[in-house]
């Protein structure tokens, strides 16, 4: 065991060898936006930020006028690889060794339960490359939630057989420990999936069993079915220790746009063709997307749609096939291989019909489910090549076959996809871009917004893929692209998430839908009604390579690019409000899908109404001789001073959501008054507003959400008892 630590140790540190050294960071590009650096980086700078300052992500201010983030679960904040090298190290550092550990644990893992259903050394070792560097996990190397849930779920296997083996307790409490951690990882589909092939896995062991307990003469069936605990034991362990992040979850599920059983309706895009099964033999036969020739008619995601495994391993799972009736695991792999593969095709699946259930129906693309292909082919690969070279009687021989076939797997599978991932020198990619520079020399309150990133982006990725001109993409950074906007502490109203709260996205896709652009020319117009909506979510400057125009704006920074594209501008909103400001009245409209239209009108005036959705006092339009005043802003909270002339509302146009209170202390009395709570209204369809009487206010907004707090004591309480059972159950058998 201790070797095939080692070994696996070292084959991963050499196909990783730029990001393991600390030397580069990926790159890696996709449709539109990057995942890895638009979507997932940024998110761990900001748990980076949290973590070294003894705090928990729960609310982040910097993107879509704040959300939960904590909730939205991409983040990853409570598993434990990303809280010790992220609390240690800095984030480009600690964001490599997640993801490079990642893939250890994913063939340390395959190894064991190698090991565990009859697989000798070097066929372990043999299936585990083939897995850990399959062409799935290779090309989900930039989406690290599904990368990390997928590297745990070996281990669910290995307890399940080591259960059925032994009849030990320990194994299904051990199991429950992992089902958090994929909780933890947070990628709900991969968790999905993994635990739908561990339940077929442990009823066909549980069958087989069963049958092999009829043939015997003192039949024991009680205990045998006592082992059918196993499932509801790890779910029940599982879902508790996660609770603390399940709950938030749950409630954004509720307030977000997506609802289970939605991702039906996209089953039509992005799908695996069947006649992409020549990818498993040619992997580039349709294209490189790194170096932007990748095609098909049907409109598919390379990244999506590739499970290679190697020539030789999968020419050894086929072999393996010939055993199928002597050998239950390759029975039941040999199956699911078959059987993963055809729910893999989406709509041309002939099981279109599960992929329509629950819980399938609630996770678009289900060519994920090639990860179980490769999975199950890679056991097949070690069964097939020990199988064959097992027959050889010299020891020596059979040692240098087994060990030539892994060398020649791992330089086949590095071939395949190592340059899918290039880097960049870190020291480049750690310096800050000349847009951040500027924007930050303003210490004003506000918000930045980008426009057309994802053309520019796009642009370069259609044309030349990610491989060439690496260089291009250092640059790109200065469009400010949606979300890395986080990573230098600034804020903006745009997003690029999977889940996140309705009301703010309705009004960030009003927003983002206002622009008028000409990719043809890089010109572009921003109408009146959307310099509005930006002043009112207190946007000051635009960042764009696109040449804008209005009468609201001034070009204030122009950056020059090495490349084939324009330059970057940086443009100031001359009508943007202040993040807070007073209101003397408000407007009832009760139905929030119709309140951005409401807005857009001419004749309205967010300086003089806010809308709400539901009956509160009335202001006085002599307000305008008040004054208000953010005196401290925090992630989590907000403290304004406000002096009321007349009865008001104090507006701030930050995301409403469960869980944020205010708080408002009167400042006239020379005795000291004690905080009390007041209504915080949904305002502008996703914003917070108060109402004020007539006085001098220091009004404090703070998050503390009840669901994470429910959570975390289910959670702590389920932890408390985890311990006690490992210890009291450690020899208990069933």
């Amino acid at each position: 065991m201790c070797l095939a630590f080692i070994l696996i140790l070292i084959f991963v540190f050499i196909y990783f060898f730029d990001a393991a050294t600390l030397r580069g960071f990926w790159i890696t590009g996709d449709l539109g936006y990057s995942d890895l650096t638009d979507y997932y980086f940024p998110l761990k700078c900001y748990l980076e930020e949290c973590l070294k300052d003894f705090s928990l992500p729960l609310w982040c201010p910097y993107v879509l006028s704040g959300i939960p983030i904590l909730s939205e679960g991409e983040i990853g904040a409570f598993h434990p690889l990303n809280i010790i090298f992220f609390l240690i190290l800095d984030p480009f550092s600690a964001y490599n060794l997640t993801t490079i550990i990642s893939f250890f644990i994913a063939g340390f893992s395959l190894f064991l339960f190698c090991q565990t259903i009859g697989l000798k050394f070097f066929p372990s070792v043999l299936s585990s490359i083939s897995f850990t560097f399959s062409g799935y996990l290779i090309t989900h190397l930039k989406h690290p939630s599904n990368l990390m849930t997928a590297s745990f779920f070996p281990f669910l296997f290995y307890f399940a057989e080591r259960f059925i083996q032994e009849g030990r307790l320990y194994f299904a409490i051990t199991g429950g420990i992992i089902l958090s951690l994929q909780v933890f990882s947070g990628h709900p589909q991969i968790m999905v999936y993994t635990n739908f092939a561990l339940s077929l896995y442990f009823f066909f062991r549980f069958i087989i069993i069963c049958l092999e307990e009829r043939k015997k003469k003192k039949r024991k069936f009680l205990p045998l079915f006592l082992k059918l605990l196993f499932i509801p034991l790890i779910l029940i362990i599982g879902f508790s220790l996660s609770a603390c992040q399940l709950f938030p979850t749950f409630e954004l599920l509720k307030h977000s746009g997506r609802r289970l059983g939605e991702a039906i309706h996209e089953l039509e895009r992005f799908p695996f063709h069947p006649k992409e099964l020549i990818n498993f033999v040619l992997p580039y036969f349709y294209g490189d997307p790194a170096l932007a020739t990748y095609k098909t008619e049907w409109n598919s995601l390379f990244w999506e749609n590739t499970g290679y495994i190697g020539i030789l391993p999968l020419i050894a799972s086929f072999l393996s096939l010939f055993w199928i009736r002597k050998n239950r695991y390759i029975l039941f792999f040999g199956t699911s291989f078959f059987f993963f593969l055809l729910l893999s095709f989406g709509k041309y699946s002939p099981f279109l019909f599960l992929l329509k259930m629950s819980p399938f129906s609630s996770y678009r693309f289900p060519n994920r489910f090639l990860l179980l292909v490769d999975f199950s082919l890679a056991i097949l690969a070690g069964f097939g090549i020990q199988l064959i070279l097992e027959k050889i009687k010299n020891f020596s021989m059979k040692t240098i076959a087994y060990i030539v076939v892994i060398i020649i797997t791992f330089l086949d599978l590095y071939k395949f996809g190592a340059h899918h991932n290039p880097c960049v020198l870190m020291k480049d990619w750690k310096k800050i871009p000349e847009v951040v520079k500027f924007l930050k020399s303003d210490k004003d309150i506000f918000r930045v917004y980008s426009i057309g990133s994802i053309i520019s982006r796009n642009t370069l990725y259609y044309k030349y893929g990610w491989l060439k001109n690496k260089n291009w993409h250092l640059q790109n950074r200065e469009t400010l692209s949606v979300n890395t906007n986080a990573i230098y502490h600034l804020s903006s109203p745009g997003v690029y998430l999977t889940l996140f709260p309705l009301r703010p996205f309705i009004f960030e896709m009003a927003l983002g839908g206002g622009f008028i652009l000409s990719s043809s020319n890089w010109t572009g117009i921003v109408p009146d009604n959307t310099i509005k909506l930006l002043s009112l979510l207190n946007v000051k400057y635009l960042v764009s390579c696109f040449s804008l125009s209005s009468k609201a704006i001034e070009l204030v920074k122009e950056i020059k690019m090495d490349w084939d594209l324009p330059s970057v501008k940086v443009y100031r909103n001359n009508n943007v409000f202040p993040r807070a400001f007073l209101v003397p009245c408000c407007k009832k409209i009760y139905d929030p899908n119709t309140i951005i239209d409401e807005i857009l009108k001419d004749e309205f005036d967010p300086r003089y109404e806010v809308i709400l959705e539901e009956e509160a006092p009335s202001g006085s339009f002599s307000i305008f001789d008040s004054s208000c005043k953010i005196e401290e802003y925090k992630t989590d909270y907000v403290k304004i001073a406000c002096e009321m002339k007349e009865n008001g509302f104090l507006f701030l146009s930050d995301s409403h959501y469960p869980g944020w209170k205010a708080y408002i202390k009167s400042q006239e009395s020379r005795v000291k008054s004690q905080e009390s709570e007041v209504k915080v209204y949904y305002a502008n369809c996703a914003f917070r507003a108060v109402f004020l009487k007539k006085g001098k206010y220091e009004v404090v907004f703070r998050y503390k959400p009840s669901s994470f707090y429910k959570g975390g004591i289910i959670s702590l309480v389920a932890f408390l008892l985890v311990i006690c059972l490992l210890f009291k159950f450690k020899g208990c058998k069933i």
